[in-house]
């Protein structure tokens, strides 16, 4: 082979691993964006649920406060809604804790119904597996935090 025709290939040859190289490095670029976009949106979505998990005593005491007083049951009570709110993040970011957050949610909603029945026993009986539901659903997220907050 000709010794000029040989040069020219081996500088085609450079020429196009350039030109890949070069495509490589944006696409890479690209993909760790997108992974760090991603981490940022679980950290933030996992933050959420912890507080609202945190949230839970508070408003506990809001709605045995209610049904202690006289008046009439409150339009939509925030322990339901928090714990449903904790169960859309579950079904939408961390299967992980989709059960135990079902469970708070049917025992949240189960509890705030039983505090405004006109007997207390219903209320007492119901308060014991939502106390239980919180705490296996903290414990759930305590147990996950590691793969979710780091930064």
């Amino acid at each position: 082979m000709n010794s000029t025709f040989l040069t020219a290939l081996i500088a085609a040859g450079a020429a196009l691993l350039g030109s890949a190289v070069a495509q490589f490095g944006p696409l890479l670029q690209q993909w760790l964006s997108r992974r760090h976009e991603r981490r940022a949106l679980l950290r933030q979505r996992y933050e959420q649920i912890a507080n609202l998990a945190s949230d839970l005593p508070i408003l506990l005491a809001r709605v045995v406060e209610a049904a202690g007083q006289d008046g009439a049951r409150p339009a939509g009570s925030e322990l339901a809604q928090a714990a449903t709110q904790m169960q859309t993040l579950a079904l939408l970011y961390f299967p992980e804790l989709k059960a135990t957050t079902a469970e708070l949610q049917r025992s949240a909603i189960e509890m705030e119904a039983a505090f405004f029945q006109p007997h207390a026993e219903v209320a007492r009986a119901a308060l014991e597996p939502f106390l239980q539901a919180k705490r296996a659903a903290s414990q759930a997220i305590e147990q996950h935090a590691e793969r979710y907050a780091r930064r």
